[in-house]
């Protein structure tokens, strides 16, 4: 028996590295790089040309010294498959486009982060969309984006924002919060025989989320 249990667990040791290759990023990855921009934005904004892409933003990061290396490794794996959502998003199926445009128009209806996760729990419930391949995967995925950065990078009174040049009168966190769900639903859905890539989701929803942050601050700038 000790032998038996001594070759089983050699087994484990050499079949688990291979059982987690692919899932590098959380969830939690998503509201912690997020939340390193925006504290960091001051410094990030000196890095970036004067139209930055989501990429740009995101190797800029990289040069700010007070951003741990935990991001860091984050920052470089979402570098990595940035592009193959750009891809993705622009060669995104008519059908698949006019569902994720109907789920952005009803999330831009919601005027708080609580009726945001309860109208895609909703849609979850109905089953409105269990029809088209990975969208119930989708929706799960934008709840958990939603609950994880509720209170930090999409709460208006955070204290970073307190900060940054915020512009008034427009509930901007409900923006910043539906590109970041809308962007991970097109970088998580897959049409080669799976129905979603999470590190692909996290990935759209940070390069999306980026570049929404960095229009809404951009923006108050402007105007």
């Amino acid at each position: 028996m000790k032998e038996l249990m001594k070759i089983c667990s050699m087994i484990s040791l050499w079949v688990w590295p291979f059982l987690i290759i692919g899932v590098d990023l959380t969830i939690h990855d998503h509201t912690i790089v997020m939340e390193a921009i925006i504290i960091n934005y001051s410094e990030i904004k000196e890095l970036v040309p004067e139209s930055p892409t989501a990429a740009d933003v995101l190797e800029a990061a990289l040069k700010v010294p007070t951003i741990d290396e935990y991001v860091e490794s984050r920052i470089e794996i979402v570098l990595e498959f940035l592009p193959e959502y750009e891809k993705k998003e622009a060669q995104l199926p008519s059908d698949i486009k006019a569902v994720v445009d109907e789920i952005e128009n009803r999330l831009k209806e919601c005027d708080s982060i609580s009726t945001m996760i309860q109208t895609l729990q909703n849609m979850i419930d109905f089953h409105e969309y269990d029809e088209y391949r990975g969208f119930p995967q989708a929706l799960k995925f934008g709840i958990q984006l939603l609950q994880d950065g509720r209170n930090t990078i999409y709460n208006s009174d955070w204290s970073p924002y307190e900060e940054l040049p915020i512009p008034t009168g427009i509930p901007w966190w409900v923006y910043l919060a539906g590109c970041a769900v809308i962007a991970g639903i097109i970088g998580g859905l897959e049409f080669d025989g799976i129905d979603w890539d999470w590190n692909e989701a996290i990935a759209g929803a940070i390069g999306g989320t980026a570049m929404c942050a960095w229009g809404i601050l951009s923006w108050s700038l402007t105007y």
